[in-house]
């Protein structure tokens, strides 16, 4: 047993030496200040799950069973793995490549719908793709981690991005899945029970591709495509327009891609349509065309998806009821069509609009601009560049002004 209790001794103390390693880094980041509060909260939060982590590995003897050695040693690779990804992306917020104009609306639009306590940091990381950790960190349950590409962090036309990060916070925090669950055992039933009485109607012989394909696990695509529906849907109610142009810009029409976990673009693009229509929402024009059917590998997979996509329409209007009870509870209203025409004709005087205007619209007057120039031509960028000087200095003044009127109602406005 000595040999034993040597190996656990080795591995206890490797645990220790890693933690340490990782509160080192922790200071090391943490000294270097913050443009908010969040990023300060959000070190000390995790500074004090490492602290705990600590504290129960010293207290574990050498003689400790080997297996309960073994599963610490593993949580503290677990949990050092988790956090390092993480205190990069907090790092990174304080990069000055940053918007960091854009923080407090987009806080106080992640406050809207998840609530005062929720903690916002906004990140430039080095790959071409945004993203969201959802308050999944059950450590840290109140945060909310959204990324963009470092090429587009100053690209204020990609902000509408965002909408659909934080729907993914707002789909995990009001459990919208627990109200559609229901839904998608009954719709894939119904498809399945629709397609085998078709086919028996016609005297067709039988799909083996479509038999193989398990109702069960369709139903599990279902879930996870449907949260990628619902923060489409969100990002499109909340940023009106814009948000079809950034997404357009972001994806770039084309072969669809398709996984597991998202349905296919035209499939996408499909129900934003339909969205857009149902909710008075103007799509700019062409925003539709163009996008083609994935190509697949097997027809296996085909079928799949196929199946998959195809449900996940005939549930389009249970998910559109989630967004829209979403939406209503926050209060949070489309883009004003006649305040982003005044700030158009402002920006297009060379500008910036000196009154209260909601971010959003600043946005939808931003792309409304970007639309007509010609960006391959040399002036045109740089006049692009001068507009999102305006638009960024148009969002200050709407929070020097949003912040003066809750100061005159004696709020306080020090996290939303």
């Amino acid at each position: 047993m000595a040999g034993g209790t040597e190996q656990s001794q080795r591995r206890l103390s490797a645990a220790a030496y890693k933690i340490e390693q990782f509160l080192h880094h922790l200071d090391k980041v943490a000294a270097g200040g913050f443009p908010h509060k969040d990023g300060e909260t959000a070190i000390e939060d995790i500074r004090e799950v490492f602290l705990k982590l600590r504290k129960t590995i010293k207290g574990i003897p050498a003689e400790a069973d080997a297996s309960l050695v073994v599963q610490y040693f593993r949580e503290v690779r677990d949990q050092v793995a988790i956090y390092t990804r993480v205190l990069g992306i907090i790092l990174r917020s304080t990069n000055l490549r940053n918007n960091f104009e854009v923080y407090s609306p987009l806080k106080r639009l992640a406050c809207n719908f998840l609530g005062s306590d929720v903690r916002l940091l906004i990140s430039s990381e080095w790959e071409f793709i945004p993203f969201t950790y959802p308050m999944n960190i059950k450590e840290v349950p109140n945060l909310i981690l959204v990324g963009s590409p470092a090429s587009e962090a100053q690209n204020l036309l990609v902000t509408p991005l965002a909408g659909h990060e934080i729907g993914h916070s707002v789909w995990a925090s009001n459990r919208v899945i627990e109200d559609l669950k229901g839904k998608f055992s009954t719709a894939v039933k119904k498809y399945y029970s629709n397609v085998s009485e078709t086919a028996s109607k016609k005297g067709e012989v039988k799909d083996d591709l479509f038999a193989d394909v398990d109702q069960t696990f369709v139903e599990s695509l279902l879930q996870r495509k449907s949260e990628e529906v619902f923060c489409d849907l969100l990002g499109l109610r909340t940023f009106g327009a814009s948000y079809l142009l950034a997404f357009e810009y972001y994806m770039a029409p084309g072969k669809s891609r398709v996984s597991r976990d998202y349905p296919s673009d035209i499939c996408r693009l499909r129900l934003l349509q339909s969205y857009a229509h149902r909710n008075g929402i103007v799509a700019p024009s062409g925003v539709f065309e163009g996008w083609e059917e994935p190509g697949r590998q097997t027809l296996r997979d085909q079928r799949l998806y196929q199946i998959s996509d195809e449900i996940l329409i005939s549930l389009a209007p249970d998910i559109e009821e989630c967004v829209n009870d979403v939406v209503k509870k926050a209060q949070i209203a489309t883009p004003d069509s006649e305040r982003v025409k005044t700030i158009k004709a402002c920006f297009e005087r060379f500008e910036p609009f000196g009154e209260y205007s909601e971010y959003v619209e600043v946005i939808n007057a931003l792309w409304e601009i970007a639309n007509d120039l010609d960006l391959r031509h040399q002036d045109d960028p740089q006049k692009l560049t001068h507009l999102t000087e305006l638009a960024l200095k148009s969002i200050e003044v709407s929070e020097i002004s949003y912040k003066k009127e809750e100061f005159e109602r004696g709020e306080t406005i020090a996290e939303c």
